[in-house]
Order: structure tokens, then C-alpha cells, then sequence
């Protein structure tokens, strides 16, 4: 839960590739949300930034989605206040069952990347296999064509692995709420299933 003096952290855009957290606190509220301030941070925000935060939670690791409100001061210390966006999630693994999806035919395109290659999916998100190499808390647009229906919004990137002459394997998970969502949250959970039930059919001898 957010409140004056929690201890939150973001991820430092300048260390792609790793989660590089920078530690701050919740020193005031502000018109429905929040200021921080990050001592730590030599990095710029922006107003209208989406970022993700990560904070502990009932001995829990968790992260939220938030949108820069204002920018306070970015010289010394950087501060500013953001908004939260849906609801907390776990930051320590991935809550659904994830269902390979290598042979499946699906289309995605990832920050601008065409090309890219989905390894498994959830109903929450989805890994996949591609050439540029994103930092853990980056938020991208996404979208996901299956069956010809394409479904799109905002993801965060939640893990990050150089496989070497395979590519870069990045594991995704759209923000939980409804704008940024889009339709993705319901084309992943539709998606999940019917490779689900395919994964069944063919272990049970009726494919």
C-alpha cells in the first residue's frame, strides 16, 4: 500500500538490460497521488511518463504502473509526482501458467520490432525472442496478431536475457488497467487458452 514515507524504487533507464532499481520515498500527497523524491537518480521524467514502480508489500515484492503528474525538481534530487495506475502486481515471478507457444503462429511487434518471436504465453503477458534489448521496467506498445485479429496496448518489460546469437529474450506483462491494457488483456487470456486446449488435444491422441 502507497502512503507517505514508503519506500519505493524505479528502474534506471541507463542500466538496459538489468533490473537497476534507484531507491526513493514517498514525501507528500498531491491531487489524488503522490510526490517522491530519488536522491539516487541522474536521470530525467517527463509529464505524462508512464513508469513502473517497484515497493514491498506485506513482505511481498510487488510493482505498479503510475503516470508522471509533475516534475519537481530534477537537478540534486529528482522529484516528482505520479499517479498510480491499477492495481499492484507481483515483481517476483509471473502469477499464471505460462503455455509454450514456439510453434504457435503468431505475429507480434514489440516497441517499433517487427519480427519478433513469441516463446510462451499467460494470461497476463508473454516471453519472447527479438533483436533489440530493452531495459527491465521499460514500458512499450505491443501488439499481437493471431488467427487475423490483432490486439494491442501497453506492456512493461519484467526480465531480461541475452541468449548470444539467438537474440534477446524478453519477458512481458501488460499494465493493469484499462486504458493502457487496450485489448490485450483480453486477446493474451483468449490466446493462452485456445494453445492451451490445442497443448491437451495433442497430448491426448485427439489432434
Amino acid at each position: 500500500m502507497l502512503g507517505i514515507n514508503t519506500e519505493i524504487h524505479i528502474q534506471n533507464p541507463n542500466s538496459p538490460g538489468k533490473r537497476d532499481l534507484v531507491r526513493g520515498v514517498i514525501s507528500d500527497q498531491q491531487d489524488g497521488g503522490f510526490v517522491a523524491e530519488f536522491e539516487q537518480a541522474r536521470f530525467p521524467v517527463t509529464v505524462d511518463q508512464k513508469i513502473v514502480l517497484f515497493y514491498e508489500s506485506r513482505r511481498k515484492f510487488m510493482q505498479q504502473s503510475a503516470r508522471v503528474m509533475e516534475v519537481h525538481g530534477v537537478s540534486g534530487v529528482l522529484t516528482f509526482a505520479f499517479e498510480a495506475v491499477g492495481k499492484p502486481v507481483s515483481a517476483e515471478d509471473r502469477e499464471h501458467y505460462r503455455t509454450p507457444a514456439v510453434s504457435a503462429v503468431i505475429d507480434i511487434r514489440v516497441g517499433g520490432e517487427d519480427g519478433c518471436r513469441m516463446v510462451d504465453i499467460s494470461a497476463t503477458g508473454f516471453a519472447y525472442i527479438g533483436r533489440n534489448e530493452h531495459a527491465i521496467g521499460t514500458i512499450l506498445e505491443v501488439s499481437v496478431n493471431h488467427d487475423d485479429v490483432e490486439y494491442s496496448g501497453t506492456m512493461s518489460i519484467q526480465s531480461v536475457r541475452n541468449l548470444g546469437i539467438l537474440g534477446i529474450r524478453h519477458g512481458l506483462r501488460y499494465l493493469d488497467d484499462g486504458a493502457s491494457a487496450g485489448t490485450l488483456k483480453g486477446g493474451l487470456q483468449g490466446i493462452s487458452l485456445k494453445l492451451e486446449r490445442a497443448m491437451l488435444q495433442r497430448k491426448s491422441g485427439l489432434d
